[in-house]
């Protein structure tokens, strides 16, 4: 009997609402592992992560997690390019033709970019002329870059990155979060401040005053929002 924990996953996100407070519960997972996740667990099905990525209504980090968890399935030569070139471009030019959300053609252009976008360029640059896209997140430039980089050396970029790789050691993943590192009591009410406290912030550094929001412009004065820049 198929296991249901691939269903499970799937389910518990798919739950989630569209707001950013939606991921307080989940901390940095869907941003940092839900793609790897999604990939490690499907055992070859396609079906529920089509399911995230197509419905418009879910959180759209979920979305961009799902979409993200095929291109590791790719460099994990789960899926071959044949498949997953055949899937955005059915997404790009049929299911997503009534998709209002730039951020979700934001990440799709961006999973273009990570495998290399010549077979998506002319429909790449159309939705920059469109205004679809989410600029902050890519733009044209971008995409012309990965396209001057070559298809050789992009996806050597890509079989070498641990955010689109599979999950083969929990453990290991899981052993830098900081739950597992509680500091001493003695130091804790020293170094931490009661909001907004980065636990990817040298324990130097000055800390931040307020939360930022993961849509406010990123505070290191790069022009995008944070969550694009500075946020992980």
């Amino acid at each position: 009997m198929p296991s249901r924990y691939p269903q499970n996953v799937v389910q518990y996100f798919a739950q989630l609402g569209t707001e950013i407070e939606a991921l307080d519960a989940t901390g940095d997972i869907v941003t940092e592992d839900l793609n790897r996740i999604l990939a490690s667990v499907c055992q070859g099905d396609l079906s529920l992560i089509k399911q995230l990525i197509e419905d418009s209504k879910q959180n759209e980090f979920v979305r961009s997690a799902a979409l993200k968890s095929l291109v590791v399935l790719y460099n994990g030569d789960q899926l071959t390019r044949e498949e997953l070139i055949t899937y955005f471009q059915t997404l790009i030019n049929d299911k997503l033709e009534q998709e209002e959300d730039p951020s979700f053609w934001g990440a799709l252009a961006n999973c273009c970019y990570d495998i290399y976008p010549e077979e998506f360029y002319d429909a790449l640059v159309d939705s920059f002329e469109r205004d679809l896209v989410d600029i902050f997140m890519i733009d044209k430039h971008d995409i012309d870059r990965s396209m001057r980089m070559g298809k050789e050396q992009i996806l050597a970029n890509l079989k070498a990155n641990r955010h689109s790789q599979f999950i083969d050691d929990v453990i290991t993943e899981m052993e830098w979060w900081a739950c597992f590192h509680p500091e001493p009591p003695s130091t804790r009410s020293k170094t931490i401040p009661s909001v907004g406290f980065d636990y990817h912030r040298p324990a130097n550094s000055k800390p931040r005053e307020a939360k930022i929001g993961r849509n406010d412009p990123c505070p290191c004065g790069s022009g995008k929002k944070y969550k694009k820049c500075c946020l992980h």
